[in-house]
């Protein structure tokens, strides 16, 4: 079986009034940081906008480059490009991690651990609330395509909605390694520079 990972980079950053793919921590990008989070993965599709990915991370010959179709459409647009970038069976498995996730290092080998012992068709980790983490979990190619071609729409509709259906495991992880940044405040509390 092979894993890959789709890095969700796009997004306009309205409330951190820039791009958060390019904030640095610890002298890394965002963007980089989740791509160097994904060294067990064989392809990584990076869903962005190209031009300026180039700014954000180093080259690397597992990326390819792919962008949500119609632009801005949305998360569940964003993982309906980057799976459609990858050349992956419906038997394999692959990562979806969102790029504004400062822990992603930690988070990642987590996540794996659980995935290589899944019996079920996804790993999506809950935080303390119980609120389950779609865009930081691990998904058998399979189920997620069939999830991605039932959904009517793909511009701006609920990951839940779309991914709810899937069978899959729940994990309890800290909800440290599980928080995003959305804006400034967030980023300085997770030592981002902004």
């Amino acid at each position: 079986m092979e894993l890959a990972a789709i890095v969700l980079a796009g997004g306009r950053s309205s409330r951190m009034r820039r791009a958060k793919q390019g904030l640095k921590l610890d002298g890394r990008t965002l963007l980089q940081r989740a791509v160097d989070a994904c060294a067990d993965c064989g392809q990584i599709a990076v869903v962005a906008d190209s031009g300026q990915v180039k700014e954000w991370i180093a080259p690397d010959p597992r990326v390819v480059i792919t962008l949500e179709d119609p632009p801005d459409g949305g998360p569940v647009a964003g993982l309906a490009a980057g799976l459609a970038a990858l050349r992956l069976q419906d038997g394999d498995g692959v990562v979806v991690i969102a790029c504004d996730l400062p822990r992603v290092d930690e988070l990642m080998p987590q996540l794996l651990v659980h995935a290589a012992h899944a019996d079920h068709e996804a790993v999506v980790p809950q935080d303390s609330q119980g609120w389950p983490q779609w865009l930081a979990a691990w998904y058998r190619v399979g189920p997620l395509r069939s999830a991605l071609g039932q959904a009517q729409e793909l511009r701006d509709v609920s990951v839940r909605r779309v991914l709810g259906g899937i069978e899959h495991h729940s994990i309890s992880l800290p909800d440290q390694l599980l928080g995003d940044v959305d804006d400034p405040e967030q980023a300085r509390a997770a030592g981002i520079e902004v």
